[in-house]
């Protein structure tokens, strides 16, 4: 079992992950909502205890896919009987998280969720959870003026092993929130030490607010600084109270006024979407502000727009296009410091384009050939110059042929996105005019330039390996996780997946082409780690020959014993 981990991956990964999660989180830009999860015939069960004893009435999710969403769809649930006995039927086979809520308890070894990668007609049984007494932190937010915060987010944040404070993810969605008092109370924690913060880091995606002023981050117990935050101590059982907060002067919120023009004739651009990101490290990344409130949302008849709710500091703005737009947006950078910002003009110009069309190749079968209409493309823009969110999703046309629009200048990356269908195919490789492209150095676009005749030449990922590691000699630390690289060696240039072991070390790697793989291993960075295992584990490696439209299965050792004897 693991605990959440935040193992950074490499550029190209993210950027892959980023292009999926727009895709599940956009339909107005053309893109294909999440899709439905599917009704399997695999169950789970297991027993819920507390010292031995039945914990009944305990709530057993099953996160289907590991999906994070609101939605109850993607959340299978049952409570515990008399016995503490529960069984959920009816999950499909996938990547799926489990977890139990039980008020006033927590896990035994403080683990949230239990990974396991779950096959088709599966019956998983003895999946226990075995409970201690949570502990407790509760207090109240006020203003200066000793009014109540209602409705107030507030923050916990747990000092993990490597010695840092990091958000504590808690299942409960009510847990944390002020009451119509002021009131806040967190139960079910695990022993430990914390901190308490509202404001605006604790409101997460909130950074913008119709309002004239917004909450500044404050501990307790009253401070604005991490570093002067009082820790709060919790032991099993016990709970911390009057954790009070009085939150810190309000900090002021102001306007950006500005205008939408086209570079080439100045004439103004109307009913387009406006967004903007901080350009710092707390508040980095884009925020997207549409439907805060009209007018400033979109551009008017004269191309006029207005974002009201900022915070001072650097920002980002451009414009959010249409995926079948021929254009793109400028990125304009302003600096709010106190008081707000008029005149901004925001360009949008004439993109460059690539076009092509997808091959199949090494593929007979007309079943397979006929999904060439359903493929897509991801196509991520790499540039120096600041600038928007460069990603782009391109459906191919009957005939295999495709073209990418709107791009702004830089080298663009293409790969097959990971809808359905397409996750089935892999790219081989990518010709422009006849000659063979770098995947790793992509395809050049200069300022609204045409490309044309290029190849994505594609093979049908029908393939599977899949496996368990067994450590040896010892037991994987509760702060660790343990990864499987999967390398194809007929194409050393070809970045390995990459897998992480649920809580019986097992992995799938699903949609492979034909040929042969090296396996290895790795542990993730977030704590420190064992060093007999970090020693054994890159002495791990296994070659794996796989077949067309085959599954493989392969038992990875990581023998700590021997070691452990030479000592």
């Amino acid at each position: 079992m693991h605990r959440i981990n935040f193992t950074a991956l490499v550029l190209i990964q993210l950027l892959c992950l980023q292009i999926e999660l727009s895709a599940q989180s956009s339909v107005s830009s053309g893109q294909s909502p999440v899709k439905e999860p599917k009704q399997g015939t695999s169950a789970v069960s297991g027993r819920v205890t507390f010292k031995g004893e039945p914990v009944s009435g305990a709530t057993i999710s099953v996160q289907l896919n590991r999906i994070i969403s609101i939605d109850p769809k993607w959340t299978l649930k049952a409570q515990t009987d008399q016995n503490g006995e529960y069984r959920i039927v009816g999950v499909a086979a996938g990547h799926h998280s489990i977890s139990v809520s039980a008020p006033g308890f927590g896990l035994i070894n403080d683990i949230p969720y239990i990974d396991l990668k779950i096959t088709e007609g599966e019956n998983l049984e003895n999946i226990d959870f075995e409970l201690k007494r949570g502990g407790a932190i509760t207090g109240r937010v006020t203003d200066s003026n000793d009014r109540p915060l209602v409705g107030e987010r507030v923050e916990l944040m747990k000092f993990f092993q490597d010695g840092k404070a990091g958000p504590l993810f808690v299942s409960a969605s009510d847990m944390g929130r002020t009451d119509d008092s002021g009131v806040y109370r967190f139960y079910g924690l695990p022993a430990g030490r914390y901190l308490v913060n509202v404001g605006a880091s604790a409101k997460g995606a909130q950074l913008f607010r119709m309002s004239s002023s917004h909450l500044s981050r404050t501990f307790h117990p009253n401070v604005t600084q991490q570093s002067e935050a009082k820790v709060i101590e919790v032991s099993e059982g016990s709970e911390a109270t009057g954790v009070d907060i009085v939150v810190a002067e309000a900090e002021k919120t102001y306007s950006i006024y500005g205008r939408v023009i086209s570079a080439d004739s100045g004439q103004p651009v109307a009913g387009v979407e406006l967004s903007c990101g901080y350009i710092s490290e707390e508040r980095r990344g884009i925020r997207n502000i549409t439907g805060w409130g009209p007018p400033g949302a979109r551009s008017d008849a004269n191309g006029e727009f207005r974002l009201e709710g900022l915070l001072a500091g650097k920002l980002m703005l451009f414009a959010k296009l249409d995926q079948e737009s021929e254009v793109f947006s400028e990125a304009e950078v302003r600096e709010i410091s106190d008081s707000d910002i008029h005149d901004v003009a925001l360009k949008i110009r004439q993109g460059g384009s690539i076009s092509g069309v997808i091959v199949i190749e090494g593929a007979s079968d007309p079943a397979v050939l006929s999904k060439i209409s359903e493929l897509q493309l991801n196509s991520v823009v790499i540039t120096k110059e600041l600038g928007p969110p460069g990603i782009w999703q391109t459906k191919a046309n009957a005939d295999g042929s495709f073209r990418i629009k709107g791009l702004r200048p830089g080298k663009i990356h293409i790969s097959m996105s990971q809808n359905s269908t397409s996750r089935s195919f892999s790219v081989l490789r990518i010709e422009r005019s006849g000659a063979l492209m770098s995947w790793n150095d992509g395809i050049e676009v200069g300022p609204g330039e045409n490309i044309s005749n290029v190849r994505v030449v594609v093979g049908y990922a029908s393939s599977a390996i899949q496996g368990e590691v067994k450590i040896i000699g010892a037991t994987l630390p509760a702060n660790q996780s343990l990864y499987v690289h999967a390398k194809y060696l007929n194409d050393e240039k070809r970045i390995p997946a990459l897998k992480e072991t649920d809580a019986r070390g097992q992995f799938v790697f699903e949609n492979l082409l034909p040929g042969e793989y090296e396996l290895s291993l790795s542990l993730s960075y977030r704590s420190p780690a064992d060093s007999l295992l970090s020693t054994a584990i890159p002495r791990v490696l296994r070659k794996v020959i796989v077949s067309p439209n085959s599954r493989s299965t392969v038992s990875l050792e990581i023998d700590l014993s021997r070691q452990e004897n030479k000592q």
